[in-house]
């Protein structure tokens, strides 16, 4: 088993404890369906969950795993993911991460580092990092924003880069409506592109947050580029 899929069902198999002693800070689950314009049968449905601990003032821990089940093409994929947060101030958390990419082609493991903030109304998030894998050794890039209009609506946008031999991108716009302090669906459109050559996608999903969520997410190749 690879190590840091180990590392990821020791954190969960400490969970109760860590949260006796230390402190729960809160949890994130969330499901989405992807599909491509040009083919709606292809397409992937995707699940994610994710748990944070407080281990002393700022300093925490977090667990994520993603699943990625394609429709049409073979290569679903697996992502387990380890952060080490900060608290630098309120609002504002930086950490490191690393994880492992499982699927049918081939593993990857990534590894890299990371940081949120909330300025005004713009919640901002990124990570820099490298990926070592069956397709070779090469960077990944990834940028979250969104805007809040009001407690209930946001405009969303996000980019991802993996460059490991191959160069893909992604881009996409999108927005996001809380029902009130409960559950948050989302909806955005986005371009990838893998070498020049070029599609639209579309998803539509939905989450809920438990305490304060989770400040980062899984860190799989399908994470940072949809339809990867």
């Amino acid at each position: 088993m690879a190590y840091a899929q180990r590392a990821f069902i020791a954190a969960l198999l400490v969970a109760p404890t860590v949260t006796l002693a230390q402190g729960f800070s809160g949890a994130e689950l969330s499901a989405g369906m992807m599909a491509w314009s040009e083919d709606t049968n292809l397409g992937a449905s995707s699940y994610a969950g994710g748990v944070g601990f407080d281990l002393v003032a700022g300093i925490g821990v977090e667990a994520d795993i993603s699943r990625h089940n394609w429709r049409g093409v073979e290569g679903n994929s697996t992502a387990y993911t380890l952060h080490a947060t900060y608290g630098i101030v309120p609002g504002t958390t930086i950490g490191v991460f690393a994880g492992q990419d499982r699927r049918e082609a081939g593993d990857s493991t990534l590894y890299g580092i990371e940081g949120a903030t909330t300025l005004g109304g713009f919640d901002l998030s990124g990570y820099l990092g490298q990926v070592d894998g069956a397709s070779g050794t090469g960077s990944i890039l990834g940028l979250d924003a969104s805007f809040a209009f009001s407690d209930a609506l946001a405009a969303t946008a996000r980019a991802g880069v993996v460059d490991d031999g191959t160069s893909m991108s992604s881009i996409a716009l999108g927005g996001e409506y809380r029902f009130g302090q409960g559950p948050v669906v989302f909806a955005q459109v986005g371009r990838s592109d893998e070498s020049g050559t070029a599609a639209t996608y579309v998803t539509l999903g939905g989450r809920i947050e438990l305490g304060d969520g989770t400040a980062f997410g899984p860190r799989g190749l399908t994470d940072v580029i949809p339809g990867f």
